[in-house]
């Protein structure tokens, strides 16, 4: 690799600072996230990719999803001190190298064999056509569609400069496969001048420009397996040329792999979102959904109720298992809230004996005339059913002993018509309630049920 190679720093902000400071010869770019460098990769011609093991444990997907998009690029990764035992696999992902932070110069110019002369890997995409195929002797109207894979690359054409394309952010790609092909489709139209575009992944299929019959198209493959396909109507001023052709093929790749991401940061989200011992979503989802929850009331001139329950002396609880007896309670009281509440209702672990509901009118109630619960009392009830009724471990028929909640309710309209203000008044009220040291609601096993009021239903 020449000396003044042009490399691209997966990482935080110091990371590329101090590259730069340490290699003033080299033409250094940074991306923040594994999404934006590997769109930069599939269209700038960078020489090498140095990429921060501090971004996550997502790195050593993002590897061989590089590799796919450019195999020929010399990549380094590294990492902290403690870090270190991941290298191996680090490597068997596809790795050239890795460095221990900080880096030094030495370690840079060693890794990236800067002022070296290295035999980049043979592009991933290619094949030979027939003799007779030539794309620009097709006609767009009658003829078949031609494969990218089919049409004989130059060797020279392989690396041609891509022309600008719009900024691609993280953000940008949206939370679903589908968003994110719909911000890739224009791009695509866009490096290839199709006047329409169509992809084909998995079970989502994304579109732009007019119908019109597919004259290129190049597979979609994920692990040599053909899993969909990118379609491209006629060109605008003319017919395709090798480099375009060229470009699909590239493309295809960047699809896959972007997609495969977009995936990877959903599971995760969802990972982070959610509580493992109740499965009950998290408080960082409680906003989100308030937010959502209280537009669509105002919209529909509706009610939403915002209740937190904290538990309270978990000590004084007997279950005939032996084992944490405060998980027990927490996984049954998770259970009786959401037997107590309607689908569109929600249930949240706001923190380690909290829990949050979001009672709103978003679907017919189960019993006619039910309402929003007017006190705990009345919501109380409800639970005090439920725990007689069910088989639970810590709490209802088969244990001994009680679970006290102490409890607060705000609703909108008339308390907070915002999420943060209705949240902040339902948490003054819960600790005014927790100061009296007076639980509103105790569940107790055995307790015959109180006459059934339907309350919060």
């Amino acid at each position: 690799m020449r000396a003044d190679a042009r490399l691209l720093v997966v990482g935080p902000a110091a990371l590329g600072a101090e590259v730069k400071r340490t290699l003033p010869a080299c033409r250094v770019k940074r991306a923040d996230s594994l999404l934006t460098a590997l769109w930069a990769a599939g269209h700038e011609p960078f020489d090498g990719v140095l990429v921060s093991y501090g971004l996550g444990p997502r790195v050593r997907r993002f590897i061989p999803s590089l590799r796919q998009v450019r195999p020929e690029l010399r990549v380094v990764v590294s990492l902290g001190a403690a870090d270190e035992p991941i290298a191996r696999a680090l490597l068997d992902a596809g790795a050239d190298e890795y460095i221990l932070e900080p880096v030094t110069r030495e370690d840079l110019e060693t890794a990236l064999l800067l002022g070296r002369v290295s035999v980049p890997a043979p592009p991933a995409l290619q094949a030979t056509a027939p003799a007779h195929a030539d794309p620009h002797d097709a006609d767009p109207a009658h003829a078949p569609a031609a494969r990218a894979e089919d049409v004989e690359v130059p060797a020279a054409s392989r690396l041609a400069p891509v022309p600008a394309a719009a900024p691609l952010t993280p953000s940008k790609l949206g939370e679903s496969v589908a968003a994110a092909l719909e911000q890739l489709v224009p791009l695509i139209a866009q490096l290839t001048q199709a006047q329409s575009v169509r992809i084909e992944l998995d079970d989502v299929a994304v579109s732009t420009g007019p119908e019109q019959p597919a004259v290129l198209e190049t597979p979609l493959l994920r692990d040599a397996v053909p899993v969909g396909r990118i379609e491209l109507g006629p060109r605008s001023g003319g017919a395709y040329s090798p480099d375009e052709a060229a470009r699909l093929a590239t493309c295809a790749a960047l699809v896959v792999a972007t997609t495969d991401l977009v995936r990877d940061r959903q599971r995760w989200q969802n990972l982070a979102l959610r509580d493992d011992l109740t499965g009950l979503p998290t408080r960082r989802f409680l906003s989100g959904r308030l937010e959502h929850v209280l537009g669509a009331a105002r919209v529909a001139r509706g009610r939403v109720t915002l209740v937190l329950l904290r538990v309270a002396g978990l000590d004084r609880v007997a279950a005939p298992e032996a084992g944490a007896i405060d998980e027990l309670v927490l996984t049954d009281l998770s259970a009786l809230l959401r037997r107590c509440t309607r689908e569109y209702d929600t249930v949240v672990r706001y923190t380690h004996d909290t829990f949050a509901l979001i009672l709103a009118d978003g679907e017919a109630p189960r019993a006619p005339g039910s309402q929003h619960p007017q006190d705990l009392a009345s919501f109380g009830e409800r639970l005090t059913r439920a725990a007689a009724q069910f088989e639970l471990r810590a709490i209802g028929r088969p244990a001994t002993g009680e679970v006290a909640l102490y409890g607060s309710l705000a609703c909108f309209p008339w308390d907070a018509s915002a999420a943060d203000d209705l949240t902040r008044v339902a948490r003054q009220r819960l600790a005014q309630a927790c100061a009296a040291a007076t639980p509103q609601i105790t569940l107790t096993a055995g307790t015959r049920p109180p006459p059934d009021t339907r309350a919060a239903e």
